[in-house]
């Protein structure tokens, strides 16, 4: 992904609560994989929860039904946010659209294809092994590019971070002026 964005301008957008609404939707796949989603697991990656709450053996196939039926909650449940507006609007204007996101890269394609952002999106980093937190892969997509402005909601820690941070707001007029600003 460094050569695609190398010298050019980057939003980062946080997938859930951003680009779209999922929360009923993955709820509910999980709830059909026999597997009732605590309330304080919503944005953290499965295995931080899922692990203890099923077993190291029943783990692998919880998720895999649960990124099965995902497809058809989403279908049902899940509400597109002015965000997915955004994206399309700057990548007409040949600026880089990544997403940040701690869903897994199956459930993140099946969301995106949902938005019908598939063409729209320069790259997708799913925070876990890899990166601690969202803001550690804003930080290393800033030090690939010459600039970056990321577009999250309000519990994204961004106190230390050089990149600007958008709160999300759910106008379309109202985000894109602020990500303007930073243009």
């Amino acid at each position: 992904m460094n050569e695609v964005v190398k010298h050019k301008k980057i939003v980062t957008f946080d997938l859930d609560d951003v680009l779209i609404d999922s929360r009923h939707a993955v709820h509910e796949a999980y709830r059909m994989a026999g597997v009732e989603m605590p309330k304080d697991a919503w944005g953290k990656p499965a295995r931080e929860w899922l692990l203890d709450k099923v077993g190291p053996e029943r783990y692998e196939d919880v998720h895999r039904t649960k990124s099965y039926a995902y497809e058809e909650t989403l279908r049902r449940y899940g509400v597109s946010l002015v965000g997915r507006t955004c994206v399309s609007a700057l990548a007409l204007r040949d600026i880089n659209v990544v997403v940040v996101t701690s869903a897994s890269l199956s459930s993140t394609l099946v969301a995106l294809d949902f938005l019908g952002l598939g063409h729209d999106i320069a790259g997708i980093i799913n925070v876990g092994p890899i990166y601690r937190s969202k803001a550690d892969a804003i930080e290393s997509l800033e030090r690939a590019s010459d600039w970056s402005v990321a577009c999250h909601v309000d519990d994204m820690p961004v106190e230390d971070m050089d990149t600007p941070v958008v709160k999300f707001v759910n106008n379309y007029t109202i985000l894109m002026e602020m990500i303007e600003r930073h243009l």
